[in-house]
């Protein structure tokens, strides 16, 4: 993260689910024998984090989706993907993977991925990470 968010002049971006989401609580249940607040805290950490790190001057921007996701897609540049369907009790990282490397920007593939991305982008509710607190504590 950090070689590639200081390398480049376009922010890195990172799309996740909303931790006040149903969906959110749900996984979570899922995941932790009913506890819904697990899920949504690590989130929250995450979001953090991130804040922290755009202090620092990495160029990043958040945004929070808020339905239960079928795809995990980390698009990691033009050339490297990874494509995971998530499923009941895994999650992230978990979760089975294809890595999709030497991809071309113009690929059928690569199009699709992002065109996915940028819709769920779009309609996605944005995290201001210009706060003077994190956004946890707002």
């Amino acid at each position: 993260l950090h070689s590639v968010a200081l390398r480049h002049e376009s922010p890195s971006r990172f799309l996740l689910l909303h931790p006040d989401s149903e969906a959110a609580k749900e996984l979570s249940r899922m995941a932790h024998k009913g506890d819904e607040r697990v899920i949504p805290k690590h989130i929250r950490d995450s979001i953090d984090k991130l804040w922290e790190l755009n202090r620092d001057g990495y160029r990043i921007e958040v945004a929070l989706y808020g339905f239960q996701p079928i795809l995990r897609i980390a698009l990691v540049n033009d050339k490297v993907a990874h494509v995971g369907l998530y499923n009941d009790g895994s999650f992230g990282e978990q979760s089975a993977q294809v890595v999709l490397t030497s991809l071309k920007k113009d690929s059928t593939y690569f199009r699709a991925c992002s065109r996915y991305m940028k819709s769920v982008w779009d309609a996605a509710d944005h995290v201001d990470l210009k706060t003077t607190k994190p956004p946890s504590e707002c």
